[in-house]
């Protein structure tokens, strides 16, 4: 009798074994099905939006996830396109605005007019709601143009161009605009043969 209820005992633990074994196979195999899915996804999507990064829910006040979303963007960017350095990670809601694009390599960049004004053009690369953001620059003596390595361009009512500089002044007194201005003229050869202008425009909705 006890030989008999040790073999029941023994069947009954060696079901739940191979049960258990089954179980997790089961979930390895919904587990790997699924990553392979959403990575499918993916490969799908970023082949029709090579660019786009869109974080939704995150939390930006998390230093860690901007530097995360900053060296992934900054990981797509073209050797020969203008290497501006980022300026933080922007924050855009339920906003359309007038938006400039340019020719490969510099596809990466869009600029955006702020509030709609050629004056304030804001230099990002475009993820949606959250993404790279590289400078804006206040001119309001002239309309946005162009880029160059360290400029913004401005053309002024005289029809002349001026070059705002991308990067604020290190010395910078109370009161004071905070960038170099300076004719387009007056940049070195290089600097000038760096410029590019838009290919076109369209109203970016974030």
């Amino acid at each position: 009798m006890k030989k008999i209820l040790m073999s029941v005992v023994t069947l009954i633990a060696l079901s739940v074994v191979f049960m258990g074994c089954a179980t997790n196979r089961d979930t390895v195999s919904t587990v790997n099905q699924t990553s392979t899915e959403v990575e499918s996804g993916l490969q799908e999507k970023d082949s029709t939006k090579p660019n786009s990064i869109i974080y939704c829910s995150e939390d930006w006040e998390n230093l860690d996830k901007q530097n995360d979303l900053i060296n992934e963007v900054l990981s797509t960017r073209q050797d020969g396109a203008l290497q501006y350095e980022p300026h933080g990670v922007y924050r855009l809601y339920d906003e359309s605005f007038k938006t400039y694009t340019f020719e490969a390599p510099n596809d990466f960049y869009q600029v955006v007019m702020m509030n709609n004004d050629e004056t304030f053009p804001f230099i990002i690369h475009n993820t949606g709601n959250h993404g790279v953001s590289f400078q804006s620059v206040v001119y309001k003596e002239g309309k946005f143009v162009g880029l160059t390595s360290n400029y913004v361009l401005f053309e002024v009512a005289d029809g002349t161009v001026k070059a705002v500089s991308i990067k604020e002044k290190e010395d910078c007194q109370i009161g004071e605009y905070q960038f170099d201005v300076l004719d387009f003229n007056e940049l070195s050869s290089e600097e000038q043969e760096s410029a590019i202008y838009p290919n076109g425009w369209y109203f970016a909705n974030f």
